[in-house]
């Protein structure tokens, strides 16, 4: 026998190689299966009972403005330091509107379900923001622009 190292794996140490290369070959077929499809995700969204669309405009005094888009009224404003949630939810969205080069003046929506989820979406790019997943204050940040005002309303979710 010689005493010279062998560059062959022997034994039991094979079977982690082969799960690390399923795992990597797994990600690699879902990349590629996605970027193919290249399609949007269903998303049970639940029957809506209540919206409205808005125009929600970063002024340059530092002021954030909430528009009603059909009746162009003022729902409300944000002093400078107040709205933080507002403010990084449509900074959110307009960042996505940019990235897809999208008009950054159409509105926004505002959905309010049946199961009670209060979501804020941009139709122009698909995207949307749960609203629920951030707590009371940020669905009483958002849920005072429904045309009912039901704040209290789906905080549990």
């Amino acid at each position: 026998m010689s005493n010279q190292p062998t560059s062959e794996i022997r034994g039991i140490h094979r079977l982690p190689l082969y799960g690390a290369l399923a795992v990597v070959i797994l990600a690699l077929l879902l990349v590629i299966g996605s970027v193919i499809s290249d399609g949007p995700v269903a998303k049970n969204l639940g029957e809506s009972i209540e919206e409205r669309s808005l125009y929600i405009l970063d002024e340059q005094n530092g002021e954030l403005a909430v528009y009603d888009a059909r009746t162009k009224q003022s729902l409300g404003r944000f002093l400078r330091g107040e709205g933080a949630f507002v403010r990084i939810s449509m900074r959110s969205l307009v960042r996505m509107r940019r990235l897809k080069e999208i008009d950054l003046n159409l509105p926004f929506k505002l959905v309010k379900s049946e199961n009670g989820d209060l979501r804020i979406t941009d139709p122009a790019s698909g995207e949307d923001i749960r609203v629920n997943a951030f707590g009371p204050i940020a669905i009483e940040s958002f849920a005072k622009f429904l045309p009912s005002n039901h704040s209290e309303e789906g905080a549990k979710g």
